[in-house]
């Protein structure tokens, strides 16, 4: 993968690598909160679907959640075969399983229905 900064030197884990002008790390593109529910259970929310990003090579293009259809307020029950209890065992099961250009599978709650969405991981910069 050449890229405008330089191509990867490297990769320093399954999920990581270098280029000439920083990490290139896997990009999901939202962000969510954790609420609890009546019965206290926490649940993982949508909070914020990031629609344009810039890819390491400078392309301006959809984010991964706005093209799998995710939207603001979903709650994450699964995500890449896994059962999400909490933020913990999402942030583990993102580390462990988002790999840039991989696709994975996800259910979330809208509106009191089951929703199956398949999101592929992008890419983007980290310094």
């Amino acid at each position: 993968m050449s890229t405008r900064c330089g191509t990867p030197r490297f990769a320093s884990s399954h999920n990581v690598s270098l280029s000439s002008c920083g990490i290139i790390k896997p990009y999901l593109g939202f962000s969510v909160i954790v609420n609890r529910d009546a019965n206290s259970s926490m649940r993982i929310i949508i909070k914020e679907i990031i629609s344009i990003y810039k890819t390491p090579e400078g392309e301006e293009v959809k984010g991964p959640a706005l093209t799998a259809g995710l939207e603001v307020g979903d709650h994450i029950v699964r995500f890449a075969g896994y059962t999400v209890t909490d933020l913990a065992a999402f942030n583990a099961i993102v580390s462990r399983h988002a790999r840039v250009g991989v696709e994975l599978r996800m259910e979330v709650v809208r509106n009191g229905k089951t929703v199956s969405l398949k999101i592929q991981v992008g890419s983007r910069l980290s310094s």
